[in-house]
């Protein structure tokens, strides 16, 4: 009998812990809402001085690592997709339980929404992530009726059947990454999108935002006046249609009646405070890239500063988790400038430029054939040596070493985080013949040529990002002069 009930112990305790991995690996682990919500409940009581509220316009264009690396703001931004003036209230709500911030900013982009069309994937970003009960439950009933609520109300019916869309982002070693160990709710992109300047001369008249939006708005400022919290209104530059701005001419009509700041920043002034670039500073029509975000929390930063005075947070090591935030963004900054790397000194100046780098230099054909190959070698780190063919070094703080050994044969391989490097050098008799059999592989993708060119390969890896950043060829011409080619 004690041997049955031992054993039906023991099976409901392995079969919880495999149900329980189960769940961790099907939740949803979205960037823009979920994982927002998951990182805030991580920070320590009473820690941010600026909470951040709104859409995608909120997390695309404020930069937290401008506003922590240039003036020691601690901030926070708890956006989602399409994020209604509504969701940003009970989001609030929610922040009130475990912080008090210096000052709260709401991004008022939805504030001009003319319907409540969500589709399921909005109003799952914007409310599961929410802990507490009864605002999760008032958040779910003000995006849908209550004959539609049961699904967000009971989300396990939305993620338990997710088996066939499972990616590498839903497991440990993913979520282990730096992008989420210091996330800020800060979503960034490199990519430029020229749009056209908005022609804010075509932009007067004011029309109404709709009562609830403007309901949701004086309940907003209302919370943050009971809790002694100054808030600061603000739409952030993008490339508006004219008609638009006429429903925010309202909102700031609205803030000048409440007694609260409000900041538009499409306007010919504004413009030229920021320096923001139509042509060059934007992702897409409605969201600023990584320097439009730069420029325009540089004038943000100043605006918010002229309403409170907030502390200067940089060197107290209670705030470490922002500056290893601020760090990863400049890594990223630094991975898309290795990529982008066309001559040596590029490539040397950012291989130099952070201290998360492992570099892997495999030399294919005697370095001695390859002109100002032994001078690269020396910027690298790599002196007192002649690197011969097949020869593999390992580069990264603690200096550069030799990991091929010697002999005309080796392998060498490398177990970084849930990533592989391999490497092999063999002289391999086939069919009567002697072949040399090269390999540099990431992950199992090989990056030396097939033809076998006397090159330099350069593979970077960033071991606090976790991601390969780039793999260069450099090839000599006749003259001696390197050429770089990218492989990745």
């Amino acid at each position: 009998m004690k041997k049955k009930l031992f054993n039906t112990v023991v099976f409901f305790l392995i079969l919880g812990f495999l149900l329980g991995g189960a769940r961790e690996v099907l939740l949803f682990k979205n960037d823009d809402g979920i994982m927002t919500m998951k990182h805030f409940y991580k920070q320590p009581d009473n820690c941010i001085d600026v909470l951040v509220l709104g859409s995608s316009h909120a997390y695309n264009d404020v930069n937290t690592h401008v506003l922590y690396d240039e003036y020691g703001v601690v901030s926070y931004i708890l956006g989602g997709p399409n994020q209604p003036i509504w969701s940003s209230y009970y989001s609030l709500k929610e922040a009130f339980q475990s912080q008090k911030p210096e000052l709260v900013l709401l991004e008022c982009y939805t504030a001009a929404r003319t319907n409540d069309d969500f589709t399921q994937a909005e109003i799952i970003k914007n409310t599961l992530g929410i802990r507490t009960p009864w605002n999760k439950a008032a958040s779910i009933f003000a995006f849908t009726p209550c004959e539609n609520a049961d699904d967000y109300l009971f989300a396990y019916r939305l993620y338990h059947s997710r088996y066939k869309t499972v990616t590498r982002l839903d497991f440990p070693a993913q979520q282990a990454r730096a992008q989420y160990q210091y996330f800020t709710g800060m979503i960034t992109s490199f990519r430029q999108k020229p749009m056209e300047k908005p022609d804010i001369s075509a932009s007067e008249g004011i029309k109404p935002i709709r009562e609830k939006e403007e309901s949701y708005i004086r309940k907003i400022v209302e919370l943050c006046g009971q809790n002694d919290i100054p808030i600061m209104l603000f739409l952030s530059p993008y490339a508006f249609k004219p008609k638009d701005m006429q429903r925010f001419h309202y909102v700031e009509q609205l803030a000048d009646e409440l007694g609260v700041v409000f900041i538009n920043y499409n306007s010919e002034e504004n413009y030229a405070r920021t320096g923001i670039d139509f042509q060059t500073d934007l992702m897409d029509e409605g969201h600023m890239n990584w320097d439009g975000s730069c420029k325009f929390t540089h004038v943000l930063a100043e605006d918010m500063l002229s309403v409170v005075s907030l502390p200067d947070r940089r060197g107290d090591s209670k705030y470490e988790y922002w500056k290893k935030s601020s760090e990863f963004f400049l890594d990223q900054v630094n991975s898309m400038d290795l990529l982008a790397a066309s001559s040596i000194e590029e490539l040397l100046r950012n291989i130099h430029g952070s201290s998360n780098l492992v570099t892997f230099v495999y030399t294919s054909s005697s370095a001695r054939k390859c002109g100002d190959c032994m001078e690269l070698f020396i910027n690298l780190g790599i002196s007192d040596y002649v690197p011969e063919d097949g020869d593999l070094f390992r580069i990264d703080t603690n200096g550069a070493r030799l990991a091929s050994g010697s002999g005309l044969q080796w392998s060498y391989r490398e177990d970084i985080h849930d990533h592989t490097i391999y490497a092999d050098y063999a002289v391999v008799p086939e069919d009567g013949k002697v072949f040399i059999r090269k390999n540099l592989t990431f992950d199992e993708n090989q990056y030396i040529m097939d033809d076998d060119p006397a090159a330099v390969y350069i593979l970077v890896y960033n071991s606090f990002m976790r991601t390969l950043c780039c793999v260069k060829m450099i090839t000599f011409d006749e003259s001696g002069s390197p050429v770089i080619s990218e492989q990745l």
